[in-house]
């Protein structure tokens, strides 16, 4: 029986391909540690200290302009909702997002929209303009997408009072706003928050 070393090639180049890429899905990319965006020289980790910044750890720029920051927010129970101008979804979710807002005011929660790829704070303001969007909204670099693995909008992060991601939803979820009530009073409960 005659090999075939052009078949042999090609399916162990595909297989590398596959296994490159489920590496990179699931953030086992080398010289960088799971979700971080920064490079990490694995050599010169202390294993004593936390290798991964906290979630709630992040820049972005409020819709006047001004900056904002993530970290201002820890202690707190907050659903970060990534969204777009030209997402449908994110577009419809942003009454719901409104009524939970509402729904869940006077409890230790924030609910903040991040705009990607949506323009600068002037141009997401003024399109806001025609929703009802009672909660906080900031512009975000592109660069936080691919911190958090964003690839589908919209994504929601909810965030413990400790600044780490505690549960992610994707996508238009039947029942988003009634899932979020129930893990904020689970947070609330583990973390002892009153009102």
């Amino acid at each position: 029986m005659k090999m075939n070393y052009r078949r042999v090639w090609l399916l162990s180049a595909a297989a590398v391909l596959a296994g490159v890429l489920i590496a990179a899905n699931f953030g086992l990319r080398p010289g960088f540690s799971s979700g971080a965006a920064t490079p990490v020289a694995l050599d010169a980790l202390d294993r004593s200290a936390p290798t991964e910044p906290l979630a709630i750890d992040f820049a972005a720029v409020d819709l006047g302009g001004q900056p904002f920051h993530g970290i201002d927010l820890k202690g707190r129970i907050v659903l970060l909702d990534f969204w777009a101008v030209w997402c449908p979804p994110c577009l419809d979710a942003f009454p719901k997002l409104t009524q939970l807002a509402l729904d869940l005011e006077g409890e230790p929660f924030d609910l903040v929209g991040i705009a990607l790829y949506s323009g600068d704070y002037e141009d997401v303001g003024e399109f806001l303009e025609a929703y009802e969007a009672v909660y906080l909204n900031v512009v975000g670099e592109e660069d936080l997408a691919f911190r958090y693995g964003v690839i589908g909008y919209p994504t929601y992060l909810l965030i413990d009072p400790q600044g780490a991601v505690f549960k992610r939803y994707v996508g238009a979820l039947p029942g988003l706003e009634e899932r979020v009530k129930a893990d904020v009073r689970e947070l609330k409960d583990k973390y002892g928050l009153d009102p």
